[in-house]
C-alpha cells in the first residue's frame, strides 16, 4: 500500500516539477530541451531526488544543472504550492 502511494507521488511530483521548471523558472541557461526523466521520493516523503536529461553541449548542459541548482529551492515551494492546491482540488 506504501509502495502504491510513493509510486503515485512519484510520478505527480515529476509531473509538477517539470511544468514548475518549464513554466515559472526564469533564468536564461536553463535549455529548453530538459526532461524530468525520474522523482524518487524518500519513505517519509521528506526529500525528493530528481533526475533530469539534457539534450545540447557540455556546456549547455553544465549551464543548465547550475542554474538548477540555483533554483532548487524556488522549485521546491512552487511544485509545493501547485501539489497543496491540486490536492484540494480532487
Amino acid at each position: 500500500m506504501a509502495k502504491q502511494r510513493t509510486d503515485r507521488l512519484n510520478s505527480l511530483l515529476k509531473e509538477v516539477i517539470s511544468d514548475v521548471i518549464r513554466k515559472d523558472v526564469r533564468n536564461p541557461h536553463v535549455n529548453e530541451l530538459l526532461t524530468v526523466t525520474r522523482v524518487e521520493i524518500t519513505k517519509d516523503l521528506h526529500y525528493a531526488k530528481v533526475y533530469i536529461s539534457v539534450i545540447g553541449t557540455d556546456t549547455e548542459k553544465a549551464e543548465t544543472l547550475n542554474a538548477l541548482q540555483t533554483a532548487a529551492g524556488f522549485i521546491a515551494v512552487t511544485a509545493s504550492k501547485k501539489l497543496s492546491c491540486a490536492t484540494f482540488l480532487n
